[in-house]
């Protein structure tokens, strides 16, 4: 069942961003129109026309640094310990 439904939604999104894409290209006046002709809603074709992600491709709000962050510390740490732990003879 979980299958279906994510299949669903995945078809759903592409819809979305079909509408999208073709009222950027000046297809439709509005986006009700681009929503009817794809049959999505167009609360969700505007979310997206304000930058909005789709919640599954969207950056998980629990994480603690984001990627970019992570990757800073990653590469601090060596220099860290090239500074204070200085090797001795």
């Amino acid at each position: 069942m979980p299958q279906k439904q994510n299949a669903i939604l995945i078809q759903q999104e592409g819809r979305i961003t079909l509408a999208v894409q073709a009222f950027h290209m000046g297809q439709f006046k509005s986006v009700r129109q681009a929503a009817a002709t794809y049959s999505v809603r167009h609360q969700q074709v505007s979310r997206r026309l304000q930058g909005i992600t789709f919640r599954p491709q969207a950056f998980p709000n629990c994480r603690k640094l984001t990627i970019p962050e992570k990757q800073t510390i990653v590469q601090y740490i060596p220099h860290l310990f090239d500074r204070i732990c200085q090797p001795t003879l």
